[in-house]
């Protein structure tokens, strides 16, 4: 433990300070700015997905990572920050990242109109208890997985086929089904209280075709978001695996 509190106490004061990479702590907020394709959904064809400036579950993981270090004040600020300034307005849910190419701060940054399954990392890191995050991630739900990018979007892929940089890339994280942010939404059902830890599990349980088909008793990679969900990518993903076991183990203690 003291060795990865010393690692989680370097990497939080070079955020402050700033790396060589453009990583760094937006003063006035205190969330995090990133570069192009920083976070997982990081193809670059160029950066297919670049989520430049203040990336949600970033947001998440920094609040998450101060008060394992005991700076409540500053994951106040960045709380308080984050409540204000990704709270959709007209919808329910928060942003997924708000758009900031050129460094800008958090407070002019440009929300992205998309929804996307990382907010849910706000319920299950402990950062908010908010069930709207639920009910705006629901639409992405197919058995055992989730997509990457809403179905209305016009950058919605639902086919992961084709030329890698041409077909396969932009579809990556615009639309492909993931299996392994799904178990997470079940996980913020039940720590929402939104449904029982039964209920829970019979969600989860839909990863059962997944399981019995490719490699057997693993998950794929991903698949494509339109029915009828073809698997694709690698056949046996071990984040896919353990995301599942995880949540399945923590649901049903």
């Amino acid at each position: 433990m003291t060795a990865l509190k010393k690692t989680c106490e370097s990497i939080v004061d070079n955020y402050i300070k700033g790396t060589p990479n453009g990583i760094h702590v937006d003063k006035e907020s205190a969330l995090v700015w990133s570069p192009s394709h920083f976070t997982w959904m990081d193809t670059n064809y160029p950066a297919c997905t670049p989520r430049v400036g203040y990336p949600v579950e970033i947001q998440a993981l920094w609040i998450s990572a101060l008060r394992f270090l005991g700076r409540g004040e500053l994951a106040d600020k960045a709380l308080d920050s984050l409540k204000r300034l990704f709270k959709r307005k007209d919808a329910p849910g928060y942003y997924d990242c708000l758009s900031a190419p050129g460094g800008e701060s958090a407070a002019n940054a440009v929300p992205e109109d998309t929804v996307r399954p990382n907010e849910l990392f706000l319920i299950t890191l402990g950062i908010l208890d908010d069930k709207s995050i639920i009910e705006s991630t629901e639409e992405l739900l197919v058995p055992g997985g989730m997509r990457s990018l809403n179905a209305g979007n016009r950058l919605y892929c639902g086919v992961y086929a084709g030329d890698e940089d041409t077909k396969r890339k932009p579809a990556y994280h615009n639309g492909t089904v993931w299996g392994w942010v799904f178990p997470l939404y079940a996980e913020a059902l039940v720590k929402t209280g939104a449904c029982s830890r039964s209920s829970a599990l019979s969600l989860l349980a839909s990863s059962v075709e997944n399981l019995n088909a490719g490699c057997i008793c693993h998950v794929s990679e991903n698949a494509d978001g339109d029915a009828p969900h073809a698997q694709k990518g690698c056949t046996a993903q071990a984040w896919s695996d353990s995301e599942l076991l995880r949540v399945w183990l923590e649901i049903s203690r």
